[in-house]
Parts: structure tokens; C-alpha cells; sequence
């Protein structure tokens, strides 16, 4: 499994590249381009996102080699048998302002390909991806209005981010159904 790319780091270097989005943002799109595409290529993903051609000067190389990091362990990470994924947002010791923000980035880049991809009335998807796709559509319009987080803000963002997690794995065995090898049991 390949290592998580420091969110910070990323975070920055979009900035850099006045890429228009966040980390957090982009990986959402990823994880949906995954989800509606069982082997998506990394140079789709990254025209998608940025609507150019990314090999051209547009990004840096630096940002390049992250971007592919990023989608390696995405890849990874959804395909791993022991459902290790897990959302690209800024470290947990990070105020809780941006975190959740990030966490509205990361839904709106979600709905975003989804919604491009073909699969339109996202509102219609069945059962729980269904159910998840309207819930995430009020976590994109997540605002952070407490002047003091405790303990309770907290855990419901926690809450809300394993929702995600567990939601992104749902949708994507909706669009994609059971591989071959899956044994039912």
C-alpha cells in the first residue's frame, strides 16, 4: 500500500498553481472518478478536475508527481480487501474551522463527478447510496460558526467523516456491483 501524501504539502501546491481547489476538493473528484470508472486514468482525472491538459506548463512537475501520489493511494486504498480508505483532509490537529471545510470540499468535489459522470439524478440512486448521496449534498454546504469547539463538535465531525468514508465505499459498489472474484456470502 503506498503512503499517504502530506494534505499540507498538496494544499500548497495547488495553491501554488492556482488550481482553483483545494486538496480536500480534488480528492472527493477522485474518489468519484473511481466509483463511476473501475479503472480510471489518472490523465482523465486530472483533466477533469483543472478542465486542461496537465502535462502541459499548467502545473509544475513537483505538482504533477503529488497529484499521481495521491491517486496511487487512492487507487490503493479502495481497492484494499481490509477497507483501509480513508478521506484526504488536513491532520486532525488542525483547527476545527478547516477541517470541516475541507470536508464540504471534499463532498462538493464528490457530487461534482458524480453528477458529470453520467449519472445523473443522483437523487434517484437507490438504497443507501441514494440516502448518502442526499445527506452528502447537505455536508457540502457545511459552515463552521462555533466560536469555541468542544468535545461534542468534535465527535460529530468525526462522526460525519466516517459517514463519508463508509458512504464513498457504498456508492462505489453501486456503480460498480461486485467484482468477479467476490465471494457472496
Amino acid at each position: 500500500m503506498s503512503e499517504r501524501p502530506d494534505y499540507s504539502q498538496l494544499d500548497d501546491l495547488l495553491k501554488r498553481n492556482d488550481s482553483g481547489m483545494n486538496a480536500a476538493e480534488l480528492h472527493g473528484s477522485l474518489c468519484a472518478h473511481f466509483a463511476v470508472a473501475r479503472s480510471p486514468a489518472v490523465a482523465q482525472w486530472l483533466h477533469d478536475a483543472f478542465g486542461v491538459e496537465v502535462e502541459t506548463e499548467f502545473l509544475d512537475q513537483e505538482t504533477r508527481t503529488a497529484l499521481g501520489e495521491l491517486f496511487e493511494w487512492t487507487g490503493d486504498a479502495l481497492a484494499d480487501p481490509q477497507l483501509s480508505f480513508r478521506l484526504y483532509l488536513p491532520d486532525d490537529n488542525e483547527p476545527l474551522e478547516r477541517r470541516t471545510r475541507a470536508l464540504a470540499g471534499w463532498s462538493t468535489g464528490f457530487l461534482g463527478v458524480l453528477g458529470t459522470a453520467g449519472a445523473q439524478n443522483l437523487e434517484r440512486l437507490p438504497g443507501e447510496a441514494g440516502e448518502f448521496v442526499r445527506d452528502l449534498t447537505e455536508i457540502a454546504r457545511a459552515d463552521f460558526d462555533i466560536d469555541d469547539p468542544d468535545e461534542i463538535e468534535e465527535n460529530a465531525f468525526f462522526e460525519l467523516v466516517e459517514y463519508a468514508r463508509v458512504g464513498t465505499l457504498i456508492v462505489l459498489e453501486a456503480f460498480r456491483g461486485p467484482d468477479e472474484d467476490d465471494s457472496l456470502h
